[in-house]
């Protein structure tokens, strides 16, 4: 967590920051990020981050980036599961 804190500068965004970090430990960035939550420290992380005067902004984006990618990946597992269920409601109907 400190090294996503330390390096945070040298990135547009704290996800930017996440992958760069998830890379040199040899992680995938979402399990560092849920690392991150797990520990309880992500406000404490969060604070930090918001010192830097340029961070507020892109630290906004880059959680509408992150919500945006899971809302993706949520809407693909229902369109599927919608499809198995209408699949099914067919197959009854016969």
């Amino acid at each position: 967590m400190q090294m996503v804190i330390d390096i945070r500068k040298d990135h547009l965004s704290r996800w930017a920051a996440i992958k760069a970090v998830s890379t040199h430990v040899g992680c995938a960035p979402k399990t560092l990020l849920e690392w991150i939550r797990d520990s309880g420290q992500e406000e404490n992380i969060d604070a930090a981050l918001q010192t830097a005067p340029e961070s507020g902004a892109v630290m906004g984006k880059a959680e509408l980036e992150l919500a945006n990618h899971r809302l993706r990946a949520e809407n693909a597992v229902l369109r599927q599961a919608c499809l198995i269920f209408a699949r099914d409601l067919d197959d009854s109907k016969i």
